[in-house]
Order: C-alpha cells, then structure tokens, then sequence
C-alpha cells in the first residue's frame, strides 16, 4: 500500500486579537504533523530485507514442523495436531510476508488481508494451546481431545467475526 502524506493542516491563523496564540498553535500542529525520523530509501531496504529473512527462516521453521507432522505417523496425537494447526498458520502469515508487493494496490490488500488473517490464526491457536495445557496440568481434566471441533470453531469463527 502506497503511504499517505502527513494530515492536512488547517489554514494559517489570521490576524486579530488571539492572533499570537493562534500563530503558536498552528506552529505547534505543523510540527506535530511533520514525519519524525523518516527512513531514507535505503533504509527502507535493508528493513525490507530483514523483515524477509525472518520471514522466510519463520517459514522454513513452520514447514519443517508441517512435515514432520505429515510423516511421522506416531506424533499425531492431540497435542501434536495443535501444533501443527499453529505451524501451518505460521506458515501461511511468513509466506504472504515474504510475497508483499505494495506497488500493486489490490494484490496489496489480498496480501495484506492474508497476513493479518493467519498471523491471528497463529495466535489463536497458541491460546488453544495454552488453555489444554491449563486444562491437563493444572486441573488434571483429560477431555481436551473433546475440545477439538470447538477449537476449529473457535480459531476460525473468530477469523471471520
């Protein structure tokens, strides 16, 4: 997405009896308003450049777990599918990080969408993780298994709200 310019500022104050207040208020939004520590076009790469390197060691990561997932048939059990349901969230927010085009407007806000919608999934199922983990150690309950169809629901029903 194509960054905006600074807000518009009202028109500069005319003269009359609260003129100077009125000059200093103006002043004061003008700086306000003005971008603080903008980045140079070189800058913006090297950040650009970082953020895909995290992006695609996060993928790669994310990937390995999906896979071993998929392979290893004696890890598929409750607590395992969790993860994988986190990794191959994960997976999907690092990709579309790394395939961001902000040139192209309507590809930008598919990408945009994307992101933010498996980075929240990602997140989601860290709370579902988090809540079995409360359920069995610390109540000692063993239904979480149970609980399954309603973590879909409630990842993916809260993705769409």
């Amino acid at each position: 997405m194509q960054p905006t310019g600074p807000p518009e500022l009202p028109h500069p104050p005319k003269a009359g009896s609260n003129a100077k207040k009125e000059i200093l208020d103006f002043q004061a939004m003008a700086a306000a308003s003005a971008p603080s520590g903008s980045l140079s076009l070189k800058d913006r790469h090297i950040l650009s450049a970082v953020g895909a390197t995290a992006a695609a060691l996060s993928l790669t990561g994310s990937a390995f777990i999906v896979l071993c997932y998929i392979f290893f048939k004696e890890l598929r059990k409750f607590s395992f599918k969790l993860v994988f349901f986190l990794a191959l969230s994960d997976m999907f927010c690092s990709f579309f990080s790394i395939v961001g085009d902000p040139s192209n407007g309507l590809f930008c806000y598919a990408q945009d969408y994307s992101t933010h919608f498996f980075c929240i999934a990602s997140f989601l199922w860290t709370t579902t993780i988090a809540f079995t983990l409360h359920r069995t150690v610390v109540k000692h309950k063993t239904d979480v298994e149970d609980l399954g169809s309603i973590f879909h629901l409630y990842v993916w029903g809260m993705l769409f709200n």
